[in-house]
């Protein structure tokens, strides 16, 4: 069919092997416990034009929970 856009799909290993990808620098590495580290896709959204990197890792689940109550009550 004429006028219809197609692109080529790939899997996770084929997709971080493309030009594209890695000019994007969509990953990042995270350090846990100040020992361990992994490598994650980070967040896309650049502000003033600059990527976001970080090394820290999200909270755990509740990890600041106690922190909040005290400071909401």
């Amino acid at each position: 069919m004429a006028g219809l856009w197609a692109s080529e799909v790939n899997d996770w290993n084929a997709l971080r092997k493309t030009d594209l990808y890695k000019s994007a620098q969509m990953e990042n590495r995270v350090v846990v416990n100040g020992t361990e580290s992994y490598v994650t896709t980070r967040c896309p959204i650049r502000i003033n034009g600059q990527r976001l990197f970080s090394d820290t890792p999200a909270p755990l689940l509740g990890q600041h929970t106690e922190k909040i109550k005290e400071e909401l009550l």
